[in-house]
Parts: C-alpha cells; structure tokens; sequence
C-alpha cells in the first residue's frame, strides 16, 4: 500500500473529529518518509518497491520497508496537524507539536529555498502530480519541453507516454484484491 499526502491531510483533519491520536499516526507514518533536506513526499510506499517504481521513476528506498516517490504536493500537513492537536487530550498536544514542528519546519525551510522562484516569490512545482492536476492539458506543453530537451531520461519519457494506458489496462482487467476484501470495494465491471 502507499499513503498520499494530500489525502493523508485531508484523512486526518476528518479522523481528527472522533480519533485524534489514529489521525496522528496517519500523519506520523507519512512523514516518516520525509527526505533529510525536507521534503515530503506525495507518495510513501509500504512493502517492496515495484520494478517501474524503482528503475524508471526512481523512487528513492528506505530500507527494506518501501519507499518515496522524488515530488511533493503542497504543505497541507501543517494545518491538519494543527487540528489534530487540538482535538488532542490536553496532556499529548504540547508533546505532539514538539514531535511535529521540526519536520513542517524544515519542510517549509526547503520548499523556500529549493522550491521558491526568484521572480515573483511563489513556490514552483516540478511535476503534474504535485499540482493535483494530474492529466490536465495545462501541462502538455511543459512535459514535451522536458521530454524533447532531456529532463526526462528515455526509460521516464516512455513511461510518461504508456505507463498510464498500461497501469489503468491491468487495473480494469485485474483489480487491486491485496488490500481489500471484493465484499468491501467496486468491482472489475464497475471501474469505467
């Protein structure tokens, strides 16, 4: 399984209303993945590393346990973060916010100063899937240019190009059975 950032964010403000140490625990395992300059990435991967995550996406490994894809999406966490806290018994919010702040802290540190454009002071993002516009056509034109002037090596480009086809292929002919029961989720017949 993988965790997503954004949705880890989004999970834990809504767990927050009934559980808000779980809530912690999905924001902790996420961050867990965080890269030692500070990023955090959109995904953490528990359990090995397929083979397209680790020779064409080069998703960096941690260990035998998984590993991280090489973007991020915004710095959501901060503010689930803060909810969660606060819906915290008194006793665990100051400890929890301790645990917590130097990680959004340095994320924030690196996002200013790997991330920040120089002219107009906005953050820059480097890859569709950190702007949670995936497939839009608003990226075409910058994803040609960084695969016609080398950003991309070819084994990337390719994947770029047929990876999406193929992934959703086997989806719809197979389905994901390893975490969840059919009882519990759509089935093959259902997924358009």
């Amino acid at each position: 399984g993988s965790s997503f950032k954004w949705d880890v964010g989004t999970v834990a403000l809504g767990l927050a209303t009934y559980d808000a140490l779980d809530a912690a625990d999905q924001i902790d395992v996420h961050v867990s993945g965080a890269f030692p300059n500070g990023l955090i990435p959109n995904e953490v991967v528990f359990g090995q590393l397929n083979f397209a995550q680790k020779r064409i996406l080069r998703y960096r490994q941690l260990g035998k346990i998984g590993g991280t894809s090489n973007i991020t999406q915004p710095p959501n966490l901060a503010h689930a973060v803060k909810v969660v806290a606060e819906r915290m018994p008194e006793q665990q919010q100051l400890p929890y916010l301790r645990q917590m702040f130097p990680v959004l802290a340095k994320e924030a540190e690196w996002l200013l100063k790997a991330r920040t454009d120089d002219t107009d002071g906005l953050i820059a993002l480097m890859h569709p899937y950190e702007s949670g516009m995936d497939n839009s056509p608003i990226w075409d034109e910058a994803m040609a240019a960084a695969w016609s002037s080398g950003g991309l090596s070819a084994k990337q480009a390719i994947f770029h190009r047929f990876g999406p086809r193929v992934v959703e292929r086997f989806r719809k002919q197979r389905g994901d059975l390893q975490y969840a029961e059919l009882d519990v989720r759509s089935q093959n017949s259902e997924i358009a």
